[in-house]
């Protein structure tokens, strides 16, 4: 019987992670164990992962982590590989669509600024800057295809009101669909006592930010579609928004 003990060379970037063979060293037969890690990710810039073992030389086959030693010297190395780069969270700060928006200038004026009630949630305001005002008459007819008698049509802008839920909803998911974010949730406003009472034009935003967990009833078990929501509502929705 062969009782000469062969070596195995383990190659790897040591900048990256550790790679060894368990023994080091053995007699033809041996089943030799292989561990490779990368370092952890506090010590790189970027993280990595082990990803495979690859023969240098040497007539052996690995099978998970594992090989019989042959009556020769063997060399293999450890392949490590970058991850993919995560996701960043959302940020307000970082996202320019929805920042531009937000900071938009009217002309001659100086800037939009969110204007509110205590307790309540209003539309931005226009600062439009001396006495210039929005109305049908100093803006004409916008489309051709709109009839005057159009719900839709009506001029005014209503700049201060509150904002309701059912228009919190339906900003939030058109705002979704534009950053083609997943809108496929769909939740069943029917079993809210109120559901119903949801208007046309928001029915399906509403269901979608029940679906997706945006918004939620009362202690009624009422969805209150059409009431307006309050600061806290507001921030509550947002937030349920940015981690979804």
């Amino acid at each position: 019987m062969d009782k000469v003990a062969y070596g195995i060379n383990v190659q790897y970037d040591y900048y990256i992670g550790i790679a060894y063979a368990f023994p080091a060293a053995a007699l033809p037969g041996t089943e030799i164990t292989l561990t490779a890690e990368a370092y952890d990710e506090d010590y790189l810039k970027e993280s990595y992962h082990f990803k495979e073992w690859q023969v240098i030389s040497g007539n052996v086959t690995i099978n998970e982590n594992k090989f019989t030693m042959p009556a020769e010297n063997v060399t293999i190395k450890a392949v490590f590989e970058e991850n993919p780069t995560p996701p960043k969270p959302y940020s307000f700060a970082a996202d320019t669509d929805l920042k531009a928006v937000w900071e938009r200038r009217s002309s001659g004026g100086s800037g939009g600024r969110p204007t509110t009630k205590p307790g309540t949630s209003t539309e931005t305001k226009p600062s439009t800057g001396g006495n210039k005002e929005i109305t049908a008459a100093n803006i004409g007819t916008v489309f051709a295809d709109v009839q005057n008698n159009a719900w839709y049509s009506e001029t005014k802008f209503a700049p201060n009101e509150e904002i309701t839920r059912e228009q919190l909803a339906a900003i939030l998911y058109r705002y979704a669909q534009f950053k083609g974010q997943d809108v496929s949730a769909k939740g069943d406003l029917s079993s809210f006592a109120d559901g119903a009472k949801a208007s046309g034009w928001a029915t399906e935003a509403m269901q979608w930010a029940v679906g997706a967990g945006l918004l939620n009833g009362n202690e009624q078990g009422k969805l209150v579609p059409t009431a307006g929501a309050t600061r806290a509502e507001v921030a509550m929705i947002l937030m349920r928004f940015m981690q979804a």
